[in-house]
């Protein structure tokens, strides 16, 4: 079944619709760019299925994309469908939190490797601290308190 026959079948429904889009999208048999650029031929509720489609492969798992996709859903906010802004700031919401997640991974795998380089020439607790370097045991907590609460 092809996307022109999805979207030409009324029995299908939306939901049906985005379930197998997004089904495409995460197995790669439908690249982003081939839909992105469909949609954009569609009417403005199809073209809303389209990003809903995207939004649903981008929540489940982590779909190869480039910067045309974020380009695009960021050109889709200042449509006049309110469907179309609504899914558009949903994947970008998503692709936020997974580079939040990313950023957040190597940022904790960092103090990770500093306490255990550092942790064998140089105590975290001021009273044995050596060589006149003192991390108070205080910073590495706030550190990670820090870190959960993001």
């Amino acid at each position: 079944m092809s996307l022109e026959e999805i979207f030409q079948d009324k029995s299908i429904k939306a939901k049906a619709k985005v379930a197998q889009i997004g089904a495409w999208l995460i197995s790669q048999e439908l690249p982003v760019d081939e839909l992105l650029a469909f949609a954009d031929a569609q009417s403005s509720t199809n073209k809303a299925t389209c990003i809903e489609a995207v939004e649903f492969a981008t929540k489940k798992s982590v779909i190869t994309t480039d910067d045309s996709l974020l380009s695009y859903v960021t050109k889709s906010l200042a449509e006049e469908e309110p469907r179309v802004k609504w899914e558009s700031a949903k994947v970008i919401e998503y692709k936020q939190k997974r580079q939040r997640k990313r950023t957040l991974a190597l940022s904790f795998s960092g103090i990770i490797y500093f306490y255990f380089t550092f942790s064998r020439r140089y105590s975290f607790a001021p009273e044995k601290a050596n060589l006149g370097i003192r991390f108070p045991s205080s910073t590495i907590v706030l550190l990670f308190t820090s870190i959960t609460e993001i």
